[in-house]
């Protein structure tokens, strides 16, 4: 379940790498990547209970 969110950071990063960082990786996809990765961790922190 973590190495899904890990997949997901990693997809992200090697994204941003890509491209330049201040296009891409602007304060608004930041905080929707940080809003997505909470989200799914709370998702499987409550799967596992």
């Amino acid at each position: 379940m973590a190495s899904s969110i890990l997949l997901v950071l990693l997809l992200f990063f090697s994204l941003c790498g890509s491209s330049s960082l201040t296009q891409s990786c602007s304060s608004g996809s930041w905080s929707l990547v940080l809003l997505f990765v909470l989200s799914s961790y709370v998702l499987c922190h409550h799967q596992q209970w």
